[in-house]
């Protein structure tokens, strides 16, 4: 079971890396065009991995305790 925390915050540290390091190499304004876009993306990201654990926890029911 370690091995899927390893992953999870190996997952998490990519996404910052991402998002800090390649996504926002410059420092600007937020339009408000721009906004609503990223919102959708994380949001979705997030239902996407609650979804996965709801089907994670159907398979094994030892990973939704």
């Amino acid at each position: 079971m370690i091995w899927v925390w390893a992953a999870f915050v190996g997952f998490v540290l990519l996404l910052l890396f991402l998002d800090l390091g390649v996504f926002h190499r410059r420092a600007h304004v937020v339009t408000m065009k721009e906004a609503p876009g990223w919102s959708a993306v994380w949001i979705l990201l997030g239902l996407s991995f609650t979804a996965f654990v709801i089907f994670l926890s159907k398979i094994n029911p030892q990973v939704g305790a």
